[in-house]
């Protein structure tokens, strides 16, 4: 009974102690929101201005002006910006972009066609089956004697849809393939603009 009243006693103090954590994050959330007054134009001896006080953790420098993908991303060489090319027609809707990120040379084999992409490049491909009708495509990757199956990729041809599809490895498995896709769907057309 003893043990039982010392669980029931420090259970209360788990629950407090939660119930205070939960306070003070919430209380550090509105504080970090509220607005902060302007900074005051203060000289140091030297006549420095303050250094900002935050610094970013990725920058992207634009080559030249143009619509852009951003891929934002972190590992173990830091933070990162992937700006992919986003002029009209270089990835249309109804397309699939491959971003091979497997560290191997992989094809994309289709019924009709093949489609070799290296390591750590990327390629545009048109989905060879009608709207709204389902595609597959072997995923092979390089190895020895060849190339093996590394996954396959089931897709569904949406004309007014484009798929990034990143190709990634499956630690422990040399061949094996796995896949994330994000969608982009064309934003509807404003009212009366026909």
């Amino acid at each position: 009974e003893a043990l039982n009243g010392r669980l029931r006693e420090l259970s209360g103090i788990l629950s407090a102690a939660s119930k205070e954590t939960e306070e003070a994050n919430l209380l550090i959330l509105r504080l970090e929101a509220a607005p902060r007054p302007a900074p005051k134009e203060e000289k140091k001896k030297g006549g420095a201005a303050p250094k900002p006080t935050s610094t970013p953790t990725a920058e992207y420098t634009f080559q030249k002006d143009g619509r852009y993908l951003l891929l934002f991303s972190s590992g173990g060489n830091g933070h990162q910006i992937l700006a992919l090319d986003d002029a009209e027609g270089a990835f249309p809707y109804g397309a699939f972009q491959f971003i091979n990120l497997t560290g191997k040379d992989v094809e994309l084999r289709y019924p009709d066609r093949k489609v070799a992409l290296r390591s750590n490049a990327r390629t545009v491909v048109k989905n060879p089956a009608a709207d709204h009708q389902y595609a597959l495509a072997e995923i092979h990757t390089k190895a020895d004697d060849g190339y093996e199956v590394g996954h396959v990729h089931r897709s569904l041809q949406q004309p007014n849809v484009r798929s990034l599809v990143f190709l990634l490895p499956i630690p422990d498995e040399p061949h094996a393939i796995r896949s994330k896709t994000i969608e982009d769907r064309r934003p509807a057309e404003p009212a009366g603009a026909k």
